[in-house]
């Protein structure tokens, strides 16, 4: 099941923005802007996902997920991991701030934003992770997807803040669903 969330969430949210916004604005978005990377020359919409996934994806996640989140898990419960984890994951953001357009658009409310973004993400990130018995590929292949669908201007309506909208629900969602003490039903990975 987390494997089919995984790779199906991202993409289902987005296809439905993008029928969103043909219905909306009556013309589909140029998804073409999908494979033009922030600071790169267009690289074509696969060669970007792939870039996305191994980049964020694996690279942060090896260190996050992979490293942190089980020696973290090891003396607290899920939940405060979770949220501790997520400082640290805003703070390694946070010189973004100064340099990503869109970041620098939004002024000091991006700094709220980003803390909330990575607290109710990193909820339902250990949840996948502690879901999945610790696969980091399922992590990967979900941080890759959300930050490919989330981020880029494919001339969609607020792909961004729709997708971390649903972010903070599905969070609810886990910690009503599975408790502040593993946030999954199959326990916790520590180490």
């Amino acid at each position: 099941m987390y494997w089919i969330v995984a790779a199906a969430a991202p993409c289902t949210i987005f296809a439905a923005l993008v029928l969103a916004t043909r219905l909306a604005r009556g013309a589909w978005p140029d998804l073409a802007l999908l494979g033009q990377p922030d600071y790169l020359p267009p690289l074509g919409i696969l060669p970007t996902l792939l870039l996305w996934t191994i980049t964020f994806g694996v690279g942060e996640e090896v260190g996050w997920r992979g490293f942190a989140l089980p020696r973290l898990q090891a003396g607290r419960s899920a939940f405060s991991a979770s949220m501790l984890l997520g400082a640290f994951w805003a703070a390694w953001h946070l010189p973004a701030l100064f340099y990503r357009d869109t970041y620098v658009e939004m002024g000091l409310l991006v700094v709220p934003m980003l803390i909330t973004v990575a607290a109710v993400g990193s909820t339902v990130y250990t949840w996948m992770y502690n879901g999945t018995r610790g696969s980091l590929l399922a992590l990967a292949v979900f941080h890759g997807l959300f930050d490919f669908f989330s981020v880029w201007p494919a001339g969609v309506i607020g792909p961004g803040m729709v997708m971390t909208v649903l972010m903070v629900f599905w969070a609810v969602r886990v910690y009503k669903l599975h408790g502040p003490t593993t946030l999954a039903p199959t326990g916790k990975v520590s180490i």
